[in-house]
């Protein structure tokens, strides 16, 4: 009898079947399961993983577990705030006023920023364009 090759593909898993099993800053590992059975009827299961890396995927909560990062501005009183992710921001309503960026890194860091323009540089020729100067406005809600 010739050997028979298994032509059995693990299934595309769903997203109700995966698990991230491990987690970090830049990483998720996810697990599945599959099963097969076999001409003779018995059946295997077998587990599925693949490893997710990615700059600033998980960030720790006030419990130390990794969650995952959330990229929104929230609306607080006087500006936006985006905090469930590696660094906290904040926005002042007015982007214009002194100080209106504030960034809080992972390690505790703080900066503050004041933009005043948009502009783009290339690199390669030092060349630059101003595309915006900043005016100060009232926000839309």
């Amino acid at each position: 009898m010739a050997a028979k090759i298994d032509t059995n593909i693990a299934p595309e898993p769903s997203g109700t079947d995966l698990k991230a099993v491990e987690r970090g800053p830049h990483h998720r590992v996810v697990e599945w399961f599959t099963q097969t059975t076999n001409e003779l009827g018995n059946t295997q299961t077998f587990t599925n993983h693949y490893t997710e890396i990615g700059s600033g995927l998980h960030y720790l909560d006030e419990n130390s577990s990794w969650k995952e990062t959330v990229a929104e501005f929230l609306p607080v009183k006087g500006g936006f705030v985006a905090a469930r992710g590696p660094h906290q921001v904040a926005l002042a309503e007015d982007i214009s006023t002194a100080g209106a960026v504030t960034i809080v890194t992972s390690d505790g860091q703080t900066l503050r920023n004041s933009p005043s323009f948009l502009a783009y540089v290339d690199r390669l020729t030092g060349d630059s364009v101003r595309l915006a100067t900043l005016q100060s406005t009232s926000p839309l809600r």
